[in-house]
């Protein structure tokens, strides 16, 4: 079906030139018979379909874009807090307490390289608490500025 409707929208922008070509070579006969300058800067119809179809594409990519920095980041920061969290758990399972730097759940791992940065690009605050019996962390938000009313933040202690 979807190859049908492309030839058939390939057919009509075929037509849309022809009928251009026929008009354009019609003017330019005139043109002639008359002794006018010839004409220049006609653009051919497909030409005008491209161009409407790329500026769709572009604004729907800006769309996009700004859609998801308003709605998406909140709710992939809450999922790479869980993801830290529970790397975390895993460290403290492991070795029986939380690391002293966010990056050192990392382990070479190149999934995890940028594991210690929020979605703005912004450094998440890792802070130890208790003898590495549990730890605060922090998103600072879109402003990048710490406890301000946008930072989300995750307490966790293993002696509670």
């Amino acid at each position: 079906m979807q190859l049908l409707l492309e030839l058939f929208a390939d057919l009509l922008l075929l037509f849309e030139d022809l009928k251009f070509w026929h008009k354009e070579r019609w003017e330019k006969k005139r043109r002639q018979r008359k002794g006018l300058p010839p004409k220049s800067g006609k653009i051919e119809p497909s030409t005008y379909y491209f161009l409407f179809a790329w500026l769709v594409v572009v604004v729907c990519i800006t769309m996009f874009s700004v859609l998801r920095v308003i709605y998406l980041n909140p709710l992939e920061v809450e999922e790479d807090l869980l993801e830290i969290e529970h790397l975390l758990s895993a460290e403290y399972e492991y070795s029986g307490r939380y690391p002293e730097k966010l990056t050192a759940v990392i382990r070479k791992n190149p999934l995890r390289a940028n594991i210690h940065k929020d979605v703005w690009d912004h450094e998440y605050f890792y802070e130890p608490m208790n003898k590495g019996n549990g730890y605060r962390l922090i998103c600072k938000g879109k402003d990048g500025i710490l406890f301000t009313d946008d930072d989300v933040e995750r307490t966790k202690n293993q002696n509670d």
